[in-house]
């Protein structure tokens, strides 16, 4: 073929190239364009079930152990022991950490003054008794005054009211323990002079203790004597009963103090500070749903995601007691065994495409 021919045959193949592309884009220009295809995401969430259970209403109290105070007539548990008298501190038998009963000897201070008084004192008694005697036998004799006999007895009396208050003095001297417990703290020493009313020793009965603890106001009123309560130990809850509930507000803190006691088993120690769960009411058959499964939406509302089919539809609801990670709730269609999304619902909308997936 001729280089003409070939050039002719070229020509021909672009024209027909261009009148079909041409064709191409009258026909898309007259033809509307196709509707985009919207895809829906589906969001992964794990579920459960709104369930029905039993509830404990609570409040919690935090605060320290201290000694049992006592009241109605019990002593406290906590004892201060002070010098009765100033003196010299001959004997000092208590130890920190010992372990004492009622009435034995901690301290003792020099007695020598109280023996001399005593010693006095019953030499007044015997010669005032001799008054007496002498007088009775004058009126046997020949008559005495009424008188005269009446002031020899009052002279016995009062030298009898000299020897006893000599004899306590001399006893108190002997200091002793009035409670069982244990010796906490020894602040003084044998040789030592000591004034009255010097603080010794402090006891302490560390089977009588308590948690006092402060709850804010507007929860006082839930708490009353005699309540169980769970004192937080670390290694578990030790089951208690509330001892005391105060009358006071704190005006500094708005708080009120209140008592719980403390039994051996719970291993806590003096000063320690611990949480304390107080039960006041006992709630049957309510539905509880878990605390991840709640949040709240633009109007403040509590809300849960139902889910519904292959959606999650948010729904509002009222929110109650609280206890161990579960939360009771109130709202229309939630019932028992209602399934609910527990994780990666929030932030959903008010029905959104989920995929459940199990964790």
């Amino acid at each position: 073929m001729s280089k003409l021919g070939t050039g002719v045959g070229l020509v021909v193949v672009a024209a027909a190239a261009f009148g079909v592309w041409q064709l191409y884009r009258i026909e898309k220009a007259a033809a509307p364009d196709e509707e985009a295809v919207d895809v829906v995401p589906e969001v992964a969430v794990q579920t459960a079930c709104v369930v029905q259970t039993n509830l404990q209403a609570s409040v919690v109290a935090y605060g320290a152990v201290e000694p049992d105070p006592g009241r109605n007539g019990e002593l406290a548990a906590r004892a201060r022991i002070t010098a009765p008298a100033a003196g010299l501190v001959v004997e000092a038998r208590s130890v920190e950490g010992s372990l004492v009963s009622p009435g034995d000897v901690l301290f003792r201070l020099d007695g020598r003054l109280a023996d001399l008084a005593v010693a006095k004192a019953r030499q007044a008694v015997a010669f005032a008794e001799k008054g007496v005697a002498r007088q009775k036998k004058l009126e046997q004799i020949d008559g005495t005054s009424e008188k005269l006999t009446l002031e020899a007895q009052q002279q016995l009396d009062a030298a009898r009211q000299e020897l006893a208050a000599a004899q306590t003095q001399s006893t108190l001297l002997s200091v002793t323990a009035p409670i069982a417990g244990t010796v906490m703290q020894v602040a003084a020493r044998s040789g030592e002079t000591v004034d009255a009313g010097r603080d010794l020793a402090e006891l302490v009965d560390l089977k009588r203790l308590v948690l006092v603890a402060a709850l804010p106001s507007r929860e006082a009123g839930l708490v009353k004597e005699g309540l169980s309560a769970d004192i937080d130990t670390g290694a578990g809850p030790c089951h208690s009963t509330v001892t005391f509930v105060d009358a006071r507000v704190d005006p500094q803190t708005d708080t009120v103090r209140l008592r719980v006691a403390v039994p051996e088993a719970a291993g806590l120690r003096l000063g320690q500070f611990a949480r304390v769960r107080i039960v006041y009411a006992e709630l049957r058959d309510r539905l509880a749903v878990p605390e991840a499964s709640l949040e709240r939406n633009d109007e403040g509302q509590s809300v849960l995601k139902v889910v519904e089919g292959a959606e999650a539809v948010q729904k509002p609801v009222t929110t109650g007691v609280r206890e161990g990670g579960w939360v009771e709730v109130q709202g229309e269609g939630i019932t028992n065994g209602t399934p609910i999304v527990t994780v990666g619902g929030y932030g959903l909308g008010e029905r959104t495409k989920i995929r459940v997936v199990t964790p």
